[in-house]
């Protein structure tokens, strides 16, 4: 019995030991941390967006426990509640499919966190521009309007409704051709779709001719001088040069739109040949005063309707010339006389010498001259600081701009001078070809000022 005793008490304190060493290595060993909890998603840009129609952006998310920590292998999904005006991929990556509204939502588990993408069409009418316009009692000049989307695109084919502030001075017609009425200054509001925008109109005598000028002529082509002396009803302009030519006169033509019904004709008959005397059918001159450097003209100009192109492209309207030198002058461009392009020209400049650009073609509205139909040319030429590329040129032909250069030189660094005289030379094309049928050109009402 005693021996039992004491191996029962022996194997009790074996198994104390053997529980307390247990307990003891336990306490000592690696503890294993709770596993985090997703609390919150945050999406980056977390702001409204707007798209349009074929961009994309990435909308980055980022999971978070409730401590704020960053939970790096959190599965992310993301959704669109409108595929046709959005989709979104896996990585986050959103791309505008049609015009709308959609919500982009990235989910993991039932944590979920939103942002909404607008997309606008490509068609969509955000802004539009109204060019302010200057014309004559009688003459019909259509707006320019310019239609953007929201992107800074230019939309084509939108409609437009205007109204003029002061019918008394212009009406408009419903496809936007402002008619002018009476003399003076008013506005037209043009709306595109929600878009309204207002620009000046103003109604004067020689419309493009800027502020400040002095009058130099006014001509109306009723007589040609006869005599080297006859200086009468020509209004200052060179009747010893004009008096003599044979190929230039005075004709009627009750469809000028001016001063009707004489008109300057220059002719040139059967026979004549491009580079040869016979070229020019005359001269009308007009000095400048001095120190002119800018030069304002406004002049109407028919071709006849048989009109043969020079081969060249060189079919000449009038100079201005420039330190004694005919470095300017306009022409009725191209070989082809149902494309012709009224372009300045340029002859002994620095710009045509140096840079070889000799013609200032149109650069604005791709305006043409059309024989057998009266139109007005209106320009404004300023000489350039010496040696600079500051020279400008612009025209319009019928009121549309046509041109607009501010970056000529006329003047080389060495040279001073300024405007000095207008020229009407008609000259017929460079070198070669012939006038197969006899043509016109033909001059209604010229007006020079100065400044």
């Amino acid at each position: 019995m005693k021996l039992r005793a004491m191996m029962s008490c022996s194997l009790a304190v074996f198994e104390l030991f053997a529980v307390s060493c247990g307990s003891e290595s336990t306490g000592s060993g690696p503890v294993t941390p709770p596993v985090p909890q997703l609390a919150t998603l945050e999406l980056t840009p977390s702001q409204r967006l707007s798209l349009f129609v074929g961009d994309s952006v990435t909308i980055q998310c980022v999971a978070r426990d409730k401590d704020g920590r960053v939970m790096p292998t959190a599965e992310i999904t993301f959704s669109s509640s409108l595929n046709s005006v959005a989709s979104v991929s896996p990585t986050g990556r959103v791309v505008g499919l049609g015009a709308g509204s959609t919500v982009i939502t990235a989910q993991s588990g039932s944590v979920m966190a939103t942002n909404t993408v607008a997309v606008a069409g490509l068609s969509t009418v955000a802004d539009a521009r109204v060019a302010s316009l200057s014309l004559d009692i009688g003459q019909d000049v259509p707006l320019t309007v310019t239609v953007l989307n929201p992107k800074g695109t230019v939309l084509g084919g939108i409609p437009a409704k205007y109204v003029v502030a002061d019918p008394a001075i212009a009406t408009v017609t419903p496809d936007g051709h402002v008619h002018g009425v009476g003399f003076g200054q008013t506005t037209v509001a043009v709306t595109v779709d929600t878009v309204t925008r207002t620009a000046s109109i103003r109604v004067a005598p020689w419309p493009q001719e800027p502020d400040a000028f002095s009058k130099v002529t006014e001509r109306t082509f009723s007589k040609l001088a006869t005599t080297a002396n006859d200086t009468a009803g020509i209004d200052g302009w060179d009747a010893h040069e004009e008096y003599s030519w044979p190929n230039i006169s005075i004709v009627s033509d009750p469809t000028a739109p001016r001063s009707p019904p004489n008109v300057l004709q220059a002719l040139y008959p059967a026979g004549t040949q491009g580079g040869t005397d016979s070229a020019t059918p005359g001269r009308l001159l007009r000095a400048l005063p001095d120190l002119t450097q800018r030069v304002y003209v406004s002049v109407w100009v028919k071709l006849s309707a048989n009109w043969h192109a020079h081969q060249t492209g060189t079919n000449k309207v009038l100079f201005i010339w420039l330190k004694n030198l005919p470095r300017f002058f306009l022409s009725a461009e191209g070989p082809d006389a149902s494309a012709l392009k009224p372009t300045g020209r340029l002859q002994g400049t620095p710009e045509d010498i140096l840079r070889h650009r000799e013609q200032l073609f149109p650069n604005v509205n791709a305006t043409r001259v059309i024989p057998g139909v009266w139109q007005r040319w209106e320009l404004v030429v300023k000489a350039n600081t010496p040696g600079l590329r500051n020279g400008e040129f612009h025209l319009w032909i019928d009121g549309i701009e046509t041109a607009n250069y501010t970056d000529v030189a006329y003047l080389d660094a060495n040279e001073t001078g300024a405007w000095n005289l207008v020229d009407i030379e008609p000259i017929w094309g460079g070198g070669g070809d012939v006038v197969t049928t006899a043509q016109m050109m033909l001059f209604d009402h010229i007006y020079v000022s100065r400044k």
